[in-house]
Order: structure tokens, then C-alpha cells, then sequence
């Protein structure tokens, strides 16, 4: 998968267009019909009540809903402008919402889940990838233990396509900061093939201080731990995401906590999980080297 950085032009130009689209608007027959229609009937409404003082309280508050509304819209659809250019410069599709398959930890948490500002595509090497915002709500009780409400788990995630891992060397494999919260702890029943999860200790103690990696219980240990090379360790100690991630099934997720609406924040969590998902392969190929198998597609 080739690394592409974006258009430092298209960073830049969010304001641009959404001041082309206000102009449109407001220039549009549709706004103008409507806000004609507001003032006539603001403008009447205000004087039925208090008479010309309130002709010009119903002129301004009308004027000014429209223009909030105007506003709004252009803000939207320069929004889609910008993330479609985007993600044209990294090499992929803006889609907007969209639905996830539930093939990892993160992406079947909760008790509904929903992707916004999602961007995908195909890399060079024919393998598909990802990159959006991401939420699961949890259903919990009110305080007064009167009736439920939902609460929010925000993440910036990206996806990689990772074939052959699961025959290679691990079905299931996970990291996670020791900051404990709800998503830590559903990793120790998984909820993706009813699968037992624990800690699986490395050679770096700074490693381990900062991180719980988590691998299915009777997974192959020894294979895994030659993922995690000194070098890899060490990069990931070190990297300022301080990325979560999960495997499962030939998909490889990497996330962070909280949205982004920063190009260059998705783009280094994009790079990041490449960089991930790039130590995945190397020990992918070198096992299938070893037995003389062919790669996978």
C-alpha cells in the first residue's frame, strides 16, 4: 500500500468553499422564496402583537434564522467538498455514514454502534483499507434508577487488510493502553467468537508499563512475541497516538479515543496502522517462506 500524503491545498480550503456555497444559497430561489415567506409572516405576526416594534423584532429575528440556516447548509455541503477531496488525495472514496462489519472487539462493543466522515479504498498491493470516526453507545441506567439513556465512546479508527495472519501465527490479538475502561475490560471475554483473551508479556519493560497485549488464550505465544521485534516494540512505546488495535480475522483495526476532524491527524493514524499492518505481513511472509506456501490474496 503506497503512502500518499494529502494536498496541503485541501487542507486549507474548507473556508473557501464554504463561502462559495453561501453565496449560492443565498442567492438561491429556494432561500429567497422562504425567507420572503418568514418575513411576511414574522413581520405580521409581530405586528399583530406590539405593533411596528414588533413588525421590526419579527424582521430581525426571521433575518437572522434564515441566515443561521444559510449558514449551516453551506457549512455541510462544503464539509463533503473537503473530506471527498481528502480522501481523493489519499487514494480513496469518501462515503460518510456507513455501517462496520462486527469482526473485532471495538467494532462490536456496545449496544449500538454507528461510522461517520468514512473514507475507503484499495491499496497497490489490492488490499482494501479504511479510515473514518467511529462510535459505540453503551445503554445505561439514570442516576434515579428511573429509565436508561445511551453514552457515547468516541474513536478515530482505521482498517487494514491483513491475509494470512490467522494461519501464520494468531486468530485473535489486541493492544490496549493500561488506562482501564469498559473497552479494556470486554477484551477478557471476547465478544467476536466467544473467544478468552489475556496478557501476554514482552521483553520491554517500558513496553509493558505502557500497554496490555492481549492474545487468545492457547494462542501461540512464541509466534507472536516474533511480531514484536525490538525495533517494533520500541516504535510503538514511543508513538505519540499511543494506538490501540485489534485482529481479527485477516482485518486489522487501529484506533485512537475521541473523533478527529483534522486532515493530518487522519493521516497519521492512516500511516500508523500501515506501519502496523506492515509488521503483520513481514511475519506473514516469512512463515509462508519457511513452509514454501504461497501468499496470500
Amino acid at each position: 500500500m503506497s503512502a500518499r500524503e494529502p494536498d496541503p491545498r485541501i487542507v486549507a480550503a474548507f473556508d473557501t468553499t464554504r463561502g462559495r456555497h453561501l453565496k449560492t444559497v443565498l442567492a438561491g430561489g429556494t432561500f429567497r422564496l422562504g425567507t420572503g415567506a418568514g418575513l411576511v409572516a414574522g413581520v405580521g405576526v409581530g405586528v399583530a402583537v406590539a405593533g411596528l416594534p414588533g413588525a421590526l423584532v419579527g424582521l430581525v429575528a426571521v433575518s437572522i434564522v434564515a441566515l443561521v440556516i444559510a449558514f449551516a447548509v453551506a457549512s455541510s455541503r462544503a464539509k463533503h467538498d473537503f473530506w471527498t477531496a481528502f480522501a481523493a488525495s489519499l487514494g480513496m472514496t469518501y462515503v460518510g455514514s456507513t455501517k462496520l462489519p462486527e469482526t473485532t472487539p471495538i467494532l462490536s462493543a456496545g449496544d449500538r454502534c454507528s461510522c461517520r466522515d468514512w473514507m475507503h479504498g484499495t491499496g497497490d498491493d489490492g488490499r482494501a483499507f479504511g479510515l473514518g470516526n467511529y462510535t459505540y453507545q453503551t445503554r445505561e441506567r439514570n442516576a434515579d434508577g428511573k429509565g436508561y439513556h445511551y453514552d457515547d465512546h468516541d474513536y478515530t479508527l482505521a482498517t487494514v487488510e491483513v491475509a494470512g495472519a490467522d494461519e501464520c501465527f494468531v486468530r485473535a490479538l489486541s493492544l490496549r493502553t493500561h488506562r482501564r475502561n469498559k473497552l479494556t475490560r470486554l477484551l477478557g471475554q471476547d465478544s467476536v467468537g466467544a473467544l478468552t483473551m489475556e496478557n501476554l508479556a514482552t521483553e520491554s519493560a517500558a513496553f509493558d508499563d505502557r500497554y496490555d497485549l492481549m492474545i487468545e488464550k492457547d494462542g501461540d505465544a512464541v509466534r507472536v512475541l516474533e511480531v514484536f521485534t525490538p525495533a517494533f516494540i520500541a516504535r510503538l512505546a514511543q508513538h505519540p497516538l499511543e494506538p490501540y488495535f485489534d485482529y481479527r480475522s485477516g482485518t486489522l483495526v487501529v484506533f485512537v479515543p475521541g473523533h478527529s476532524n483534522e486532515a493530518v491527524e487522519f493521516t497519521a493514524l492512516l500511516e500508523c496502522a500501515r506501519e502496523i499492518a506492515g509488521r503483520f505481513r513481514e511475519e506473514v511472509d516469512e512463515s509462508l517462506r519457511a513452509t514454501g506456501s504461497a501468499a496470500p490474496r
